[in-house]
């Protein structure tokens, strides 16, 4: 399949936000998108421990924040433009339209689709994870849940959830 000129081979979606109408909350649970994001407050005040605040938030219970993923988010953080580009790729750019149709021609074109979540994903709840399961008519193959993992289980466990996705890749 193609968009613009781009070959699609398949789509891997990584505890994702799904389209959601703000006027109408999802009904599959609270999204980071809907709760106060401190995006604003990062953008423009950067203490670390607000930082590895923000990732132990984002950890799940089988995983220590170490401090060496607080110092990269930290120094990246501060790198010359970043801070702006925190608060302006939180903001929504697709209408709610554009965002279901996106995904009704991954399904309506046969895309292969990885769908990978942290169980303890505390930004997106995994409970999302049905929205897509339903929107795409994914099989149970194509799914999978991580236990003890939050928000980021790819840094969480990269060893652990490399596997499915070398599997997903080499098909």
């Amino acid at each position: 399949s193609h968009i613009e000129g781009i070959e699609i081979l398949g789509v891997i979606l990584i505890d994702a936000v799904f389209p959601n109408d703000i006027e109408r909350p999802s009904q599959s649970g609270s999204t980071l998108l809907s709760r106060p994001f401190p995006s604003w407050y990062v953008s423009r005040m950067t203490p670390k421990f607000v930082i590895k605040y923000l990732l132990n938030g984002v950890y799940g219970s089988e995983v220590e924040v170490p401090e060496s993923h607080v110092n990269r988010y930290y120094d990246l953080l501060l790198r010359k433009g970043n801070r702006q580009a925190i608060l302006r790729n939180t903001r929504e750019n697709l209408t709610l339209q554009d965002q279901l149709e996106r995904l009704e021609f991954i399904k309506s074109q046969g895309i292969p689709v990885l769908l990978m979540w942290g169980e303890e994903d505390s930004w997106i709840p995994v409970e999302v994870s049905q929205s897509f399961i339903e929107i795409l008519d994914l099989d149970e193959s194509s799914v999978i849940i991580f236990n003890g993992l939050g928000h980021v289980p790819m840094e969480e466990d990269p060893e652990r959830t490399v596997l499915p996705l070398l599997d997903f890749l080499n098909k």
